[in-house]
């Protein structure tokens, strides 16, 4: 799925390519980790070829985010920490 969003504030464009993979889901909802990391890595690898940033959207794939960061040519960051630290900014008013 692709999409297009507006962020009126900074009067930027913004691209959205979303990619799900099932097997991904499924691998981990089965307890196998390994297989999970492999299908999220191989996903994450391919928007990196046609994206400015890669964003893990799930918290089961957080941990990925510093390795993928050594070896993907883009930013990759995990919505979780990035969810986080928005609340946590919230709070304190």
């Amino acid at each position: 799925m692709n999409s297009t969003i507006s962020l009126h504030n900074y009067h930027k464009q913004v691209d959205v390519h979303v990619e799900l993979d099932s097997g991904a889901f499924e691998a981990i909802m089965a307890g196998d980790r390994v297989e999970h990391d492999k299908r999220v890595k191989a996903v994450a690898e391919r928007l990196s070829k046609k994206s400015d940033v890669v964003v893990l959207a799930q918290a089961s794939m957080a941990h990925l985010a510093p390795e993928l960061n050594k070896t993907l040519p883009v930013p990759v960051l995990a919505s979780p920490e990035l969810c986080l630290n928005a609340l946590a900014k919230l709070l304190k008013g």
